[in-house]
């Protein structure tokens, strides 16, 4: 248990350093993490923090709660989201943080929730940086080859010319999902 213990100051101490987990707040929050991950005692003795990224942090504290048999740990997900929820400011400090930078600018503000929101794990950078990324590169190689991208609304205007315009377009019962045009309609008919 006594990893357990360790990775859970590991992250408190992550929270004290860039969540502004405050001290009087701290036996507060150790303790709600140690009900959520399911231990009823605490055998640590404090952690600093070392530099290393939430996600690296949350993992081990999954991977510790797994080797000492902790149901939580078949939750992973809703584990970290927990202990981040507990980790994190509440509601309140973080409108009222965000205030303080929107006196300043809109966009400091912005900056601050988005960074805030990466620090609490909030939002997923490591999954956000493993998905892939789209790029102008696509759009500029269709302008080269002479194909010019074509707005989506101007699309979908081609295509009702090409089926005869609104006009024709009757709301006749939904099938799966979609409007049917009338000259769809007599085809399905005819089928």
């Amino acid at each position: 248990m006594k990893e357990v213990c360790d990775a859970i100051d590991r992250l408190i101490a992550y929270a004290r350093a860039k969540l502004g987990l405050s001290a009087r707040n701290e036996t507060y929050v150790r303790n709600t993490v140690l009900d959520l991950v399911g231990l009823e005692s605490y055998e640590g003795a404090g952690q600093a923090y070392d530099g290393r990224s939430v996600s690296v942090l949350l993992r081990e504290l999954v991977d510790a709660c797994a080797r000492a048999g902790l149901p939580a740990a078949e939750r992973a997900e809703r584990l970290t989201d927990s202990v981040m929820g507990a980790l994190m400011l509440p509601p309140e400090s973080v409108e009222e943080a965000f205030a303080a930078h929107m006196a300043v600018s809109s966009e400091e503000a912005t900056e601050w929730l988005y960074s805030y929101s990466v620090l609490s794990d909030y939002v997923k950078k490591e999954k956000l940086d493993a998905n892939p990324r789209f790029s102008g590169e696509r759009s500029d190689r269709h302008h080269q080859q002479g194909k010019a991208r074509v707005p989506r609304s101007q699309k979908s205007g081609q295509r009702q010319q090409r089926e005869g315009g609104l006009s024709q377009m009757h709301h006749l019962p939904r099938e799966r999902g979609v409007f049917r045009t009338q000259q769809a309609d007599a085809a399905y008919r005819d089928a």
